[in-house]
Protein backbone atom coordinates (compact mmCIF):
# COMPACT_ATOMS: atom_id res chain seq x y z
CA UNK A 1 0.00 0.00 0.00
CA UNK A 2 1.40 3.36 -1.03
CA UNK A 3 1.99 5.48 2.05
CA UNK A 4 2.92 8.69 0.25
CA UNK A 5 1.20 11.90 1.26
CA UNK A 6 -0.53 14.05 -1.42
CA UNK A 7 1.30 17.24 -2.35
CA UNK A 8 -1.80 19.43 -2.17
CA UNK A 9 -4.52 17.79 -0.08
CA UNK A 10 -8.05 19.16 -0.31
CA UNK A 11 -9.46 20.70 2.84
CA UNK A 12 -13.09 20.10 1.83
CA UNK A 13 -14.77 16.98 3.24
CA UNK A 14 -15.13 13.97 0.96
CA UNK A 15 -18.55 12.60 0.07
CA UNK A 16 -19.21 8.90 0.63
CA UNK A 17 -18.93 8.24 -3.12
CA UNK A 18 -15.56 9.99 -3.18
CA UNK A 19 -14.39 7.94 -0.21
CA UNK A 20 -15.29 4.72 -2.01
CA UNK A 21 -13.65 5.69 -5.32
CA UNK A 22 -10.58 7.64 -4.19
CA UNK A 23 -7.40 5.55 -3.80
CA UNK A 24 -6.27 5.44 -0.20
CA UNK A 25 -2.81 6.55 -1.24
CA UNK A 26 -4.19 9.91 -2.38
CA UNK A 27 -5.19 11.07 1.08
CA UNK A 28 -3.76 8.62 3.61
CA UNK A 29 -0.55 9.13 5.54
CA UNK A 30 1.20 6.34 7.41
CA UNK A 31 0.94 7.09 11.15
CA UNK A 32 3.91 7.07 13.47
CA UNK A 33 2.66 3.87 15.11
CA UNK A 34 1.18 0.70 13.58
CA UNK A 35 -2.62 0.68 13.45
CA UNK A 36 -5.07 -2.12 14.31
CA UNK A 37 -8.83 -1.93 13.75
CA UNK A 38 -11.17 -4.00 15.91
CA UNK A 39 -14.60 -4.92 14.55
CA UNK A 40 -16.59 -6.14 17.54
CA UNK A 41 -19.46 -5.69 19.94
CA UNK A 42 -19.39 -3.19 22.77
CA UNK A 43 -19.27 -4.69 26.28
CA UNK A 44 -20.82 -2.38 28.87
CA UNK A 45 -18.61 -3.84 31.63
CA UNK A 46 -15.37 -3.38 29.67
CA UNK A 47 -14.33 -7.00 30.17
CA UNK A 48 -14.75 -8.29 26.62
CA UNK A 49 -15.57 -7.14 23.10
CA UNK A 50 -14.01 -4.05 21.59
CA UNK A 51 -13.16 -2.63 25.02
CA UNK A 52 -10.99 -5.67 25.75
CA UNK A 53 -9.53 -5.50 22.24
CA UNK A 54 -8.51 -1.86 22.59
CA UNK A 55 -6.85 -2.54 25.96
CA UNK A 56 -4.82 -5.38 24.42
CA UNK A 57 -3.95 -3.34 21.33
CA UNK A 58 -2.71 -0.44 23.45
CA UNK A 59 -0.63 -2.86 25.57
CA UNK A 60 1.33 -3.62 22.37
CA UNK A 61 1.87 0.11 21.76
CA UNK A 62 -0.29 -0.12 18.64
CA UNK A 63 -2.90 2.51 17.78
CA UNK A 64 -6.42 1.09 18.01
CA UNK A 65 -9.55 2.02 16.05
CA UNK A 66 -12.98 0.40 16.32
CA UNK A 67 -16.08 -0.53 14.36
CA UNK A 68 -19.02 -1.25 16.67
CA UNK A 69 -21.15 -4.17 15.41
CA UNK A 70 -23.55 -4.37 18.34
CA UNK A 71 -24.19 -2.93 21.77
CA UNK A 72 -24.47 -5.43 24.60
CA UNK A 73 -25.58 -5.35 28.18
CA UNK A 74 -23.31 -7.77 30.02
CA UNK A 75 -21.09 -8.24 33.03
CA UNK A 76 -19.34 -11.05 34.89
CA UNK A 77 -22.68 -12.81 35.50
CA UNK A 78 -23.56 -13.14 31.82
CA UNK A 79 -24.90 -11.60 28.63
CA UNK A 80 -28.23 -9.86 29.26
CA UNK A 81 -29.17 -8.18 25.96
CA UNK A 82 -27.83 -7.42 22.48
CA UNK A 83 -28.71 -4.55 20.13
CA UNK A 84 -27.26 -5.03 16.61
CA UNK A 85 -25.89 -1.99 14.80
CA UNK A 86 -27.48 -1.52 11.32
CA UNK A 87 -25.26 -2.79 8.51
CA UNK A 88 -25.02 0.61 6.71
CA UNK A 89 -23.61 2.17 9.87
CA UNK A 90 -21.08 -0.66 10.18
CA UNK A 91 -19.88 0.12 6.64
CA UNK A 92 -19.78 3.84 7.37
CA UNK A 93 -17.57 3.21 10.39
CA UNK A 94 -15.22 1.17 8.19
CA UNK A 95 -15.11 3.97 5.63
CA UNK A 96 -14.44 6.60 8.28
CA UNK A 97 -11.51 4.63 9.70
CA UNK A 98 -9.84 3.08 6.67
CA UNK A 99 -10.25 6.03 4.31
CA UNK A 100 -8.45 8.27 6.79
CA UNK A 101 -5.73 6.07 8.31
CA UNK A 102 -3.64 3.28 6.84
CA UNK A 103 -4.54 0.14 8.79
CA UNK A 104 -2.08 -2.71 9.23
CA UNK A 105 -4.36 -5.38 10.74
CA UNK A 106 -8.04 -5.98 11.45
CA UNK A 107 -9.44 -8.08 14.29
CA UNK A 108 -13.05 -9.30 13.93
CA UNK A 109 -15.22 -10.33 16.85
CA UNK A 110 -18.98 -10.60 17.32
CA UNK A 111 -21.18 -10.52 14.19
CA UNK A 112 -24.68 -11.69 15.01
CA UNK A 113 -26.58 -11.45 11.68
CA UNK A 114 -26.12 -11.88 7.94
CA UNK A 115 -26.31 -8.16 7.13
CA UNK A 116 -23.48 -7.38 9.56
CA UNK A 117 -21.31 -10.15 8.12
CA UNK A 118 -21.90 -9.00 4.55
CA UNK A 119 -21.09 -5.40 5.50
CA UNK A 120 -17.75 -6.53 6.91
CA UNK A 121 -17.02 -8.72 3.86
CA UNK A 122 -17.65 -5.78 1.51
CA UNK A 123 -15.39 -3.51 3.55
CA UNK A 124 -12.55 -6.05 3.68
CA UNK A 125 -12.72 -6.49 -0.10
CA UNK A 126 -13.02 -2.76 -0.78
CA UNK A 127 -9.91 -1.88 1.23
CA UNK A 128 -8.04 -5.09 0.36
CA UNK A 129 -7.23 -5.83 3.99
CA UNK A 130 -4.71 -8.67 4.29
CA UNK A 131 -3.92 -9.15 7.98
CA UNK A 132 -7.37 -10.26 9.15
CA UNK A 133 -7.69 -12.04 12.50
CA UNK A 134 -11.04 -13.43 13.60
CA UNK A 135 -12.32 -14.63 16.95
CA UNK A 136 -15.34 -16.94 16.62
CA UNK A 137 -17.67 -15.16 19.05
CA UNK A 138 -20.71 -17.36 18.48
CA UNK A 139 -21.29 -19.11 21.82
CA UNK A 140 -21.51 -17.54 25.29
CA UNK A 141 -19.58 -19.00 28.21
CA UNK A 142 -22.89 -20.54 29.33
CA UNK A 143 -23.32 -22.37 26.03
CA UNK A 144 -25.93 -20.09 24.42
CA UNK A 145 -25.54 -19.65 20.65
CA UNK A 146 -25.45 -15.94 19.71
CA UNK A 147 -25.24 -16.41 15.93
CA UNK A 148 -28.35 -17.09 13.81
CA UNK A 149 -28.30 -20.16 11.53
CA UNK A 150 -28.28 -18.03 8.37
CA UNK A 151 -25.52 -15.91 9.86
CA UNK A 152 -23.50 -19.01 10.69
CA UNK A 153 -23.74 -20.17 7.06
CA UNK A 154 -22.66 -16.73 5.83
CA UNK A 155 -19.79 -16.71 8.31
CA UNK A 156 -18.56 -20.07 7.02
CA UNK A 157 -19.09 -19.33 3.33
CA UNK A 158 -18.14 -15.65 3.01
CA UNK A 159 -16.01 -14.42 5.91
CA UNK A 160 -13.81 -17.20 7.27
CA UNK A 161 -12.14 -17.84 3.86
CA UNK A 162 -10.93 -14.20 3.93
CA UNK A 163 -9.22 -14.63 7.31
CA UNK A 164 -5.48 -15.06 7.87
CA UNK A 165 -5.69 -16.23 11.51
CA UNK A 166 -8.86 -17.75 12.97
CA UNK A 167 -9.26 -18.35 16.71
CA UNK A 168 -11.88 -20.59 18.28
CA UNK A 169 -12.58 -22.65 21.36
CA UNK A 170 -13.58 -26.30 21.14
CA UNK A 171 -17.33 -25.72 21.57
CA UNK A 172 -17.44 -23.10 18.81
CA UNK A 173 -15.19 -25.15 16.54
CA UNK A 174 -17.56 -28.13 16.82
CA UNK A 175 -20.51 -25.89 15.94
CA UNK A 176 -18.75 -24.41 12.91
CA UNK A 177 -17.57 -27.76 11.56
CA UNK A 178 -21.05 -29.24 11.97
CA UNK A 179 -22.57 -26.25 10.18
CA UNK A 180 -20.12 -26.62 7.30
CA UNK A 181 -19.95 -30.40 6.90
CA UNK A 182 -22.75 -31.89 8.97
CA UNK A 183 -20.11 -33.86 10.86
CA UNK A 184 -20.64 -33.91 14.61
CA UNK A 185 -17.75 -34.03 17.08
CA UNK A 186 -19.78 -35.20 20.05
CA UNK A 187 -17.16 -37.40 21.69
CA UNK A 188 -13.86 -35.64 22.37
CA UNK A 189 -11.65 -38.03 24.30
CA UNK A 190 -8.05 -37.32 23.37
CA UNK A 191 -5.61 -34.93 21.77
CA UNK A 192 -6.01 -36.94 18.56
CA UNK A 193 -9.68 -35.90 18.46
CA UNK A 194 -8.59 -32.28 18.94
CA UNK A 195 -6.23 -32.63 15.96
CA UNK A 196 -9.05 -33.93 13.75
CA UNK A 197 -11.28 -31.03 14.77
CA UNK A 198 -8.46 -28.58 14.13
CA UNK A 199 -7.91 -29.96 10.63
CA UNK A 200 -11.62 -29.71 9.77
CA UNK A 201 -11.68 -26.12 11.03
CA UNK A 202 -8.70 -25.23 8.85
CA UNK A 203 -10.51 -26.60 5.79
CA UNK A 204 -13.03 -23.75 6.15
CA UNK A 205 -10.43 -21.42 4.64
CA UNK A 206 -8.18 -19.56 7.11
CA UNK A 207 -4.42 -19.84 6.68
CA UNK A 208 -3.82 -20.42 10.42
CA UNK A 209 -6.17 -21.80 13.06
CA UNK A 210 -5.79 -21.39 16.83
CA UNK A 211 -7.80 -23.81 18.95
CA UNK A 212 -7.86 -22.45 22.49
CA UNK A 213 -7.84 -25.09 25.21
CA UNK A 214 -8.13 -23.22 28.50
CA UNK A 215 -11.30 -25.07 29.53
CA UNK A 216 -10.05 -28.59 28.71
CA UNK A 217 -7.75 -30.61 30.98
CA UNK A 218 -5.43 -33.34 29.65
CA UNK A 219 -3.57 -36.01 31.60
CA UNK A 220 0.01 -37.12 30.90
CA UNK A 221 -1.21 -39.38 28.08
CA UNK A 222 -3.07 -36.48 26.45
CA UNK A 223 -6.48 -37.92 27.28
CA UNK A 224 -9.22 -35.42 28.09
CA UNK A 225 -10.06 -35.49 31.80
CA UNK A 226 -13.70 -34.83 32.68
CA UNK A 227 -13.08 -34.53 36.43
CA UNK A 228 -10.32 -31.94 36.67
CA UNK A 229 -10.14 -32.30 40.45
CA UNK A 230 -8.25 -35.58 40.14
CA UNK A 231 -4.90 -35.57 41.95
CA UNK A 232 -2.59 -35.89 38.99
CA UNK A 233 -0.65 -33.48 36.78
CA UNK A 234 -3.09 -31.91 34.33
CA UNK A 235 -2.33 -29.78 31.30
CA UNK A 236 -4.10 -27.39 28.99
CA UNK A 237 -3.01 -27.13 25.37
CA UNK A 238 -3.37 -24.37 22.78
CA UNK A 239 -2.97 -25.77 19.27
CA UNK A 240 -2.12 -23.96 16.05
CA UNK A 241 -2.46 -25.48 12.58
CA UNK A 242 -1.22 -24.11 9.25
CA UNK A 243 -2.48 -26.87 6.98
CA UNK A 244 0.58 -29.09 7.24
CA UNK A 245 1.99 -28.89 10.75
CA UNK A 246 0.69 -28.56 14.27
CA UNK A 247 2.20 -26.19 16.81
CA UNK A 248 1.37 -26.58 20.47
CA UNK A 249 1.81 -24.57 23.64
CA UNK A 250 1.13 -26.57 26.80
CA UNK A 251 1.03 -25.40 30.40
CA UNK A 252 -0.37 -26.58 33.74
CA UNK A 253 -4.18 -26.62 33.88
CA UNK A 254 -5.84 -24.14 36.26
CA UNK A 255 -9.53 -24.75 36.91
CA UNK A 256 -10.56 -21.49 38.56
CA UNK A 257 -9.26 -18.72 36.30
CA UNK A 258 -12.79 -17.66 35.26
CA UNK A 259 -11.45 -14.50 33.63
CA UNK A 260 -13.43 -12.70 30.93
CA UNK A 261 -11.76 -11.19 27.90
CA UNK A 262 -8.90 -13.66 27.45
CA UNK A 263 -10.09 -14.83 24.02
CA UNK A 264 -10.67 -11.27 22.82
CA UNK A 265 -7.26 -10.25 24.15
CA UNK A 266 -5.52 -13.20 22.49
CA UNK A 267 -6.84 -12.51 19.00
CA UNK A 268 -6.42 -8.74 19.41
CA UNK A 269 -2.82 -9.41 20.45
CA UNK A 270 -2.27 -11.56 17.35
CA UNK A 271 -3.61 -8.73 15.19
CA UNK A 272 -1.42 -6.20 17.01
CA UNK A 273 1.66 -8.34 16.46
CA UNK A 274 0.83 -8.64 12.76
CA UNK A 275 0.46 -4.85 12.63
CA UNK A 276 3.94 -4.62 14.15
CA UNK A 277 5.25 -6.66 11.22
CA UNK A 278 5.73 -10.04 12.92
CA UNK A 279 5.26 -13.24 10.85
CA UNK A 280 1.98 -15.06 11.64
CA UNK A 281 3.44 -17.88 13.76
CA UNK A 282 5.56 -15.48 15.80
CA UNK A 283 2.56 -13.17 16.17
CA UNK A 284 0.50 -16.09 17.50
CA UNK A 285 3.24 -17.37 19.82
CA UNK A 286 3.87 -13.95 21.34
CA UNK A 287 0.14 -13.33 21.80
CA UNK A 288 -0.29 -16.62 23.67
CA UNK A 289 2.73 -15.72 25.80
CA UNK A 290 1.36 -12.30 26.68
CA UNK A 291 -2.04 -13.62 27.75
CA UNK A 292 -0.54 -16.48 29.77
CA UNK A 293 1.85 -14.23 31.68
CA UNK A 294 -0.98 -11.79 32.44
CA UNK A 295 -3.06 -14.68 33.81
CA UNK A 296 -0.22 -15.66 36.12
CA UNK A 297 -0.51 -12.30 37.90
CA UNK A 298 -4.16 -12.56 38.94
CA UNK A 299 -5.49 -13.65 42.32
CA UNK A 300 -7.49 -16.83 41.66
CA UNK A 301 -9.44 -16.34 44.91
CA UNK A 302 -10.82 -12.96 43.80
CA UNK A 303 -14.31 -12.41 42.38
CA UNK A 304 -14.85 -12.84 38.65
CA UNK A 305 -15.04 -9.09 38.01
CA UNK A 306 -11.89 -8.44 40.06
CA UNK A 307 -10.00 -11.20 38.22
CA UNK A 308 -10.89 -9.57 34.91
CA UNK A 309 -9.72 -6.16 36.14
CA UNK A 310 -6.46 -7.69 37.43
CA UNK A 311 -5.92 -9.44 34.10
CA UNK A 312 -6.17 -6.24 32.06
CA UNK A 313 -4.07 -4.27 34.54
CA UNK A 314 -1.37 -6.95 34.29
CA UNK A 315 -1.69 -6.95 30.51
CA UNK A 316 -0.95 -3.22 30.41
CA UNK A 317 1.80 -3.10 33.06
CA UNK A 318 4.19 -5.94 32.35
CA UNK A 319 6.97 -6.31 29.83
CA UNK A 320 6.48 -9.68 28.15
CA UNK A 321 9.91 -10.91 27.19
CA UNK A 322 9.75 -14.61 28.07
CA UNK A 323 8.18 -16.91 25.49
CA UNK A 324 6.59 -20.30 26.18
CA UNK A 325 7.95 -23.23 24.18
CA UNK A 326 5.99 -23.85 21.00
CA UNK A 327 6.76 -27.37 19.83
CA UNK A 328 6.30 -28.33 16.20
CA UNK A 329 4.78 -31.65 15.11
CA UNK A 330 3.08 -32.96 12.00
CA UNK A 331 -0.47 -34.29 12.26
CA UNK A 332 0.79 -37.88 12.02
CA UNK A 333 3.33 -37.63 14.86
CA UNK A 334 1.33 -36.62 17.92
CA UNK A 335 3.05 -38.95 20.38
CA UNK A 336 1.99 -37.99 23.94
CA UNK A 337 5.36 -38.97 25.42
CA UNK A 338 7.20 -36.70 23.00
CA UNK A 339 4.72 -33.84 23.28
CA UNK A 340 4.75 -33.56 27.05
CA UNK A 341 8.35 -34.45 27.81
CA UNK A 342 9.62 -30.82 27.72
CA UNK A 343 6.86 -29.72 30.12
CA UNK A 344 7.42 -32.60 32.54
CA UNK A 345 11.15 -32.02 33.07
Amino acid sequence: MDSSCPSSPSLSPLSEDEVLTTPISSFSQRPLRPVCLTVAGSDSSGGAGLQADLKAILAHKVYGMSVVTCITSQNSTGLHDVFPIPAPLIEQQFNACLADVECHAVKIGMLSDVDSIQAVVRALDRYKVKNVVMDSVIVTNRGNVMCQKRALRSLIRDLIPRVLVFGSNIMEACLLVKGATGRSFTSMRSFGDICKLLEELWKLGPKYVILKGHHVAFDNRLRIVENASQRQPLWTIDTVYDGSQIYIVHKPYVSNYNVRGTSCSLTASVASNLALGKPPLIAIRDAISMVEIALEHIDTTASASNKTAQFFFSLSQHEFKSKPPMHLYTMSKCDPDILLRPALR
